[in-house]
């Protein structure tokens, strides 16, 4: 008998797929420069220099009005939870008050973009 051993393979990086929204909308234009601000911004005040220099990457961002965006991140997978912690905690931006959700997670991007519980199954 030969002995299999399986390993699972490590992912370089997770995806996130976030929501910002703000209490009031903000003085600023919110596109992805600014939205990598205010998650460099989220980090640098929850972890300090060692927080601000994790590379986040901003893989699409999507203004859906003047006080919501949705973007989806890609952040190394040994970080995950810095930036989670970060972006939940984080309240306010400049004086305007401000939320991040956390909508999905996942080690590959292509799960981002269906939800298994959503399927149909049909029966021909």
């Amino acid at each position: 008998f030969g002995l299999r051993i399986m390993q699972r393979l490590q992912q370089d990086h997770y995806f996130m797929r976030i929501n910002l929204s703000f209490e009031h909308p903000p003085n600023f234009a919110l596109d992805g420069t600014q939205l990598k601000a205010i998650v460099l911004q989220a980090l640098l005040g929850l972890h300090g220099q060692v927080g601000a220099a994790i590379p986040v990457d901003i893989l699409k961002c999507l203004v859906t009005t003047e006080t919501t965006a949705t973007a989806i991140l890609r952040v190394p997978h040994r970080e995950l939870v810095k930036v989670w912690s970060a972006l939940t905690l984080l309240g306010s931006c400049g004086k305007t008050t401000c939320v991040f959700a956390v909508e999905k997670v996942s080690a590959s991007l292509l799960s981002l973009a269906a939800d298994s519980r959503k399927f149909i199954f049909r029966s021909d």
